[in-house]
């Protein structure tokens, strides 16, 4: 009976520990693609589930900072379930815009290093109930390009064959170069089309050099018989779509795709 204490004591003890903890951590911001109009980041975090059944992520509301400046924001599109025991990686989109100009994104646009501050708040439902966690992330973002070339215009417009034979034409592309690090690949693809016929598609190798661009003229050889209602139209403009991509490494790549109209003089053929 000299111990009859020690179950009471037990009891007491286990509840008063402290109960187990959902932990959240944001690990890091991933720029994975680069445009001529905005740049798309992930923001990838690590979520820990102690507890011995299932929780949900509810929401997510991230607000981006760059120097000082709200930027962009970005949602939770659907709840995720973290399983029991379990730490799980959860990412998020966000999409910073370039233009306007006046938009905190300038400084990278303009190739510069920017402070960022990441706020995430996130809504959990777990065994304990509904819970709030605040994340906050601080550091340097920086792009490897500076976005900007594409299609230059075509040049060098002639028909071969008469008027139903071949169009033969040049078509000019400025391609930004990497700044720092080593791309995995310097195999860019392109496609060109007008009027909904592509005219153009394949890759061509990008070259190291100390400009920010890389001008590259591609021939380019597509029957005429094909778009014969092309004529009449191409001194108004026949619309196009461009599209120009290349990896940067595993997670990033650049992207152009463009569509707008171009305008040909058919005398000139």
């Amino acid at each position: 009976m000299r111990n009859s204490w020690l179950p009471v004591a037990l009891v007491l003890f286990a509840a008063c520990s402290p109960r187990p903890k959902v932990t959240v951590q944001a690990q890091r911001i991933v720029i994975r693609q680069i445009s001529l109009e905005y740049v798309l980041l992930e923001v990838r975090y690590q979520v820990h589930n102690p507890h011995p059944v299932a929780i949900s992520v509810l929401e997510v509301d991230q607000s981006l900072e760059l120097t000082n400046t709200v930027a962009a924001r970005g949602q939770l599109v659907k709840a995720v379930s973290i399983p029991a025991k379990k730490s799980e990686p959860l990412s998020i989109l966000l999409k910073v815009p370039f233009l306007p100009l006046a938009t905190p994104a300038k400084e990278l646009l303009l190739g510069k290093s920017v402070r960022y501050r990441l706020v995430s708040d996130m809504k959990l439902k777990t065994v304990l109930g509904r819970e709030s966690r605040r994340v906050l992330r601080e550091g340097e973002l920086e792009l490897p390009l500076v976005p900007g070339g594409g299609l230059v215009g075509l040049k060098n417009v002639r028909l071969e064959g008469g008027p139903l034979g071949t169009l033969l034409l040049d078509m000019v592309v400025l391609v930004p170069r990497p700044k720092k690090q080593v791309m995995e690949t310097t195999e860019v693809e392109y496609l060109l089309k007008i009027e909904n016929h592509t005219i153009a598609d394949g890759r061509f190798q990008m070259t190291r050099g100390p400009e920010n661009l890389q001008k590259v003229t591609i021939p380019v050889s597509w029957p005429i018989a094909r778009g014969a209602t092309w004529l009449p139209k191409m001194a108004l403009g026949l619309p196009y779509h461009f599209r120009l991509r290349f990896d940067l490494g595993d997670e990033t790549e650049f992207l152009i795709d463009k569509k707008d109209t171009i305008k040909v003089n058919p005398f000139s053929l």
